[in-house]
């Protein structure tokens, strides 16, 4: 088993990512967020791939189109290809959350698909 430090796997300002960097393999990934207070941040999974978003502290404001709904501790959704949304930290204190994703069933590094970012270096 290798334990895997979050603070020194920074994907972008409050986004902290255990992907393939880190593990070896390509198969999923595993995003730790920390939304400030009045901070908003776009969230999409990319071609070939599905998310899992999870609340873990707080609640945000998840905005798809003109669909609007709060997301409170231990709820989830999920995300598929390109769909996508924002999610905004309206309360006084952060929120924390994860993002559990992973490669749709017919997608494979090696094909067609591809995406940058996510804790993947190819």
């Amino acid at each position: 088993m290798k334990i895997i430090n979050l603070n020194e796997t920074v994907f972008r300002p409050g986004e902290f990512i255990v992907g393939a960097d880190q593990t070896g393999s390509h198969a999923c990934y595993l995003l730790y967020g920390i939304l400030k207070p009045g901070e908003t941040r776009a969230l999409s999974p990319g071609h070939g791939h599905e998310e899992i978003f999870c609340c873990l502290e707080g609640e945000v404001i998840a905005k798809a189109d003109s669909d609007e709904n709060p997301v409170k501790k231990g709820q989830c959704f999920h995300m598929k290809g390109e769909d996508s949304l924002s999610i905004s930290n309206e309360c006084p204190n952060p929120v924390v959350y994860v993002l559990a994703g992973g490669h749709s069933d017919s997608s494979h590094h090696g094909e067609r698909a591809h995406h940058s970012g996510h804790g993947h270096s190819d």
